[in-house]
């Protein structure tokens, strides 16, 4: 499975995702002070397009033509060329609501992260962490998506 790009993403509200936007999309924006409340990996597998993303289902794979009528969003491509052996195994993984909810919050407010690190990624993952993962991240537990975003702008500029 080849990672072709990591997709970030800004929810419009909708009426019809009414608790999505008000209790993760407008919180994760207001909290990380971003643009950015969700990311997301496009790749290729036997020469189609697909979504692989974290989501409060768990971690899903979608074609990327129903991906992209599913939902109002506006949405930035990052290109990237990644082959990451384990993804696969990672469709179906839970979410991980307690590091999203609480570990990620408080690393706002004290500025250190003091939740779960690898062993909690094995079972459950959210957006960001899953994306850092991919780009092989020494901390991928420890960055939002609008951090995720700005540290690839930042790399592709110094390389």
């Amino acid at each position: 499975m080849k990672v072709k790009a990591i997709i970030f993403v800004h929810n419009d509200f909708e009426w019809k995702s009414f608790f999505s936007a008000v209790f993760v999309w407008f919180p994760i924006r207001l909290v990380t002070g971003s643009y950015w409340n969700h990311c997301a990996l496009l790749v290729e597998l036997d020469g189609k397009d697909w979504i692989v993303e974290a989501l409060g289902k768990g971690v899903t794979m979608t074609p990327s033509s129903v991906w992209e009528i599913r939902a109002k969003r506006k949405t930035e491509f990052i290109l990237v060329d990644k082959y990451p052996v384990w993804l696969m195994d990672a469709i179906g993984k839970r979410y991980d609501y307690a590091s999203l909810l609480f570990w990620k919050i408080l690393k706002y407010i004290t500025g250190s992260w003091y939740g779960p690190k690898w062993e909690q990624a094995q079972k459950a993952v959210f957006c960001s962490e899953l994306c850092a993962m991919v780009l092989e991240y020494s901390h991928p537990w420890d960055i939002a998506p609008g951090e995720l975003y700005e540290e690839m702008l930042y790399r592709r500029k110094k390389a």
